[in-house]
């Protein structure tokens, strides 16, 4: 069944207008901005404030050092994957949704923001290794998303074969971040032999999870 208007995601952001005004605000938008052109070592502060319309002495006066500003990036971003979460996984939005649409329309939106903030999410995904304040705020997000999706799949049980929601909804996270996490690695050619387009890695991700799930959806339809 097609998409109710509803289900349209979007990624919850701070009001604009209160964070354009607020010079640490703008120093994480500067830093997020950035590293969708270049690696985070190669970012400046010079550069960065530069960007963020502030001074090196204000940078020095919230940050001892360029690393600390990353770090109050990925809080951010953390509290607004949570926010965002919450929104789109929740239950009411759903309601009359089948499991297929609901699993599409998850992909799709997860997908285009690796696409629109690819190097914030490589970035992530490194200092998730080296990290552990990283890992543990990744961590965080991650139970909080599964625990939404686990309630969805609940709702849905005539139409999935698992037993364990919870564990299951766990496994659709750990194939869909680690397909998309591999995706923004590989810079400037696949991690395999096969080049997809979005529109096709969004299909074959439907497609394993559908068929983990046990979904006659997992059958699934031919990406252009």
């Amino acid at each position: 069944m097609p998409l109710p208007v509803s289900a349209e995601l979007q990624w919850v952001r701070a009001p604009q207008q209160a964070r354009s005004q607020d010079t640490l605000a703008r120093l994480l938008d500067a830093a997020e901005a950035m590293l969708e052109e270049a690696p985070w070592d190669q970012c400046t502060v010079a550069a960065l404030v530069a960007r963020g319309k502030s001074s090196i002495g204000a940078f020095y006066a919230r940050f001892p050092d360029k690393d600390s500003l990353l770090q109050h990036l990925h809080q951010r971003r953390s509290a607004e994957g949570i926010h965002t979460a919450d929104a789109a996984l929740a239950r009411e939005r759903w309601q009359g949704v089948t499991l297929e649409p609901l699993i599409r329309a998850m992909v799709a939106f997860v997908a285009q923001d690796y696409v629109d903030h690819a190097g914030l999410h490589r970035e992530i995904v490194r200092r998730n290794s080296t990290d552990a304040r990283f890992r543990e705020r990744s961590a965080h997000v991650a139970g909080h998303v599964v625990r939404l999706i686990a309630l969805l799949l609940e709702d849905r049980r005539s139409e999935i074969d698992v037993d364990d929601t919870l564990r299951a909804a766990d496994m659709l996270h750990r194939i869909l971040f680690s397909v998309l996490d591999q995706s923004v690695q590989f810079v400037d050619r696949p991690p395999g032999p096969v080049a997809l387009t979005p529109a096709q890695l969004v299909e074959a991700i439907v497609r394993a999870m559908l068929g983990y799930l046990g979904s006659p959806g997992a059958r699934g339809r031919s990406a252009p």
